[in-house]
């Protein structure tokens, strides 16, 4: 496995942990842009690896123009952010109560972009 994917998932390892002690530590409301990936999709092995999708399910993340990742609460608002794959590598504007520290958004609306 390249390095750089044991760093993401150990970066998003940490991400998950700190959600878990810092989970009332969003920060304020603001809007993020940029495209709806996947991030199981983004990290997973060579297409011939032998993986199914249910050790490796589909989660929708944004990504920014400088990168960055961004990860959805899990709520009525986002479920069709973090699922719906016919969203994938579309950009998207969200509003949102951010948490700047995990890269959480709670998500209040969103918007799909041209």
């Amino acid at each position: 496995m390249p390095i750089f994917v044991k760093l993401w998932m150990i970066h998003i390892a940490l991400l998950g942990l700190m959600g878990l002690f810092l989970s009332e530590g969003f920060a304020g409301d603001g809007v993020v842009e940029g495209k709806l990936i996947c991030l199981a999709c983004a990290l997973s092995c060579p297409v011939d690896a032998d993986r199914s999708d249910s050790e490796y399910p589909h989660l929708g993340v944004l990504q920014t123009e400088n990168a960055d990742i961004w990860y959805f609460e899990e709520t009525p608002e986002s479920r069709r952010l973090l699922q719906d794959e016919s969203l994938r590598n579309k950009r998207v504007r969200v509003y949102g109560t951010l948490d700047s520290t995990t890269h959480r958004i709670r998500v209040h609306r969103w918007e799909l972009l041209p």
